[in-house]
């Protein structure tokens, strides 16, 4: 029971602490920040902002589902499923709650596909760990380029990535593991697109980051992100991202804060809306399931 309580007030804490953070974004952004340029943003940038928040979904979902399936050995969830429960993890991560998406989804595959709770963590586990390569050897090359610029050494670098996960999945899970050579492109991939992102948050302010500073300002967000300090990163992850850019870019924190905070509202805006089109399927599926037992 104590230790329980400590989890919900460290969980409440983090609740706080991004809402005191996220405040204070807002507040600088608003007295600072000239947000005269969203008046005259571009509607297609701001579509293809939504496309990628939607890209990350996506990807996150392909790769849970491609991790996924050396743990299930009949009823393995469709691509379609996996993609649902991301949607709708990532929606109720925002709950002041101790990682109510994690929870819900490892007990959906429990209860659906006979997924122990013991391998969701462990599928958990190796997501991050995939996160933790994937920006440590892209801060490293975006660091080492500067110095030794060999553009060869990023597709090197990744080919020997790719050709490792094999080998070492298969000595540390002791089991077959399929689709393991995707692992490592699928999450490059969301880190790519999380680095679009940013970079049409800031083009809708009229604030040009180049891509470099957005990737890295991307791989900041999702160390943030994965570390789970805040729900979802809320309040620290706009604070990191405009650190970085801030940093990096001839610009002010306040409007670095101001892209950070349209890039929060659009996927605010696209977890709401796919999270609960994403409930309302599975739902439907399994009343039809339910209905065909």
């Amino acid at each position: 029971m104590v230790q329980r309580a400590n989890w919900h007030v460290l969980q409440m804490s983090g609740v706080v602490l991004g809402l005191v953070l996220l405040g204070g974004a807002i507040s600088v952004a608003l007295n600072s920040a000239d947000l005269r340029a969203l008046a005259g943003a571009n509607p297609a940038t701001a579509g293809w902002l939504v496309l990628a928040v939607l890209g990350n979904l996506l990807l996150t979902g392909i790769l849970f589902w491609l991790v996924t399936l050396p743990f299930v050995a009949r009823l393995a969830p469709s691509l379609g499923t996996m993609i649902s429960l991301i949607a709708i993890s990532s929606l109720l991560n925002y709950l002041p709650l101790v990682r109510p998406g994690l929870m819900g989804r490892a007990v959906y595959l429990k209860l659906r596909h006979g997924l122990s709770f013991r391998h969701s963590f462990l599928i958990l586990t190796i997501v991050l760990m995939l996160s933790i390569v994937v920006v440590v050897v892209t801060v490293g090359l975006l660091f080492g380029l500067s110095r030794w610029p060999h553009p060869w050494v990023i597709p090197v670098i990744l080919v020997i990535l790719i050709l490792l996960t094999r080998p070492v999945a298969t000595m540390l899970l002791r089991r077959s593991v399929r689709y393991s050579w995707l692992w490592i492109p699928v999450r490059v991939a969301d880190l790519l697109v999380t680095a679009i992102r940013l970079w049409l948050a800031f083009q809708i302010l009229g604030h040009p980051l180049a891509f470099d500073q957005a990737l890295l300002a991307a791989s900041g967000s999702l160390v943030v992100r994965l570390l789970a300090l805040t729900p979802n990163g809320l309040g620290l992850s706009e604070w990191v991202v405009a650190s970085i850019a801030a940093t990096t870019m001839a610009m002010s924190t306040a409007e670095a804060l101001a892209a950070a905070l349209v890039d929060r509202v659009v996927e605010v805006w696209v977890l709401s809306a796919v999270g609960l089109l994403a409930a309302w399927r599975l739902r439907r599926v399994q009343h039809a399931l339910g209905k065909s037992a």
